[in-house]
């Protein structure tokens, strides 16, 4: 002989309770992206001028060497100042140092 599966019953107080916790809006908070650029304009401010233009060579597409011929410096310095760059703003690639500065607004 089968049991009836036993059904919890929720009161219509407790069922309107927990629908309108459902249904409510979650807190208002600040878009990441916008935490975001609050941080990359703190970092933006922390690299030097030089990586500043180092950046700005790198967001055009120039490599390391082309780079380094429009800035005057080894390429060997042009990549210590790329190096540089990726630790502060926490990335591994050009492609990615160029969208961050691009999303951030410095080039």
């Amino acid at each position: 002989m089968t049991h009836p599966t036993p059904v919890s019953r929720v009161s219509p107080d407790s069922a309107s309770d927990i629908l309108k916790q459902r249904t409510m809006q979650p807190e208002q908070k600040e878009h990441p992206s916008r935490q975001a650029g609050a941080y990359m304009k703190m970092v933006y401010e922390d690299i030097t001028e030089r990586e500043r233009e180092s950046l700005l060579m790198l967001s055009k597409g120039l490599t390391r060497t082309m780079a380094a011929q429009v800035l005057g410096c080894k390429p060997i310095t042009e990549a210590s100042h790329r190096r540089n760059i990726y630790r502060k703003f926490g990335v591994g690639s050009a492609a990615e140092a160029a969208v961050i500065a691009a999303k951030a607004g410095f080039v």
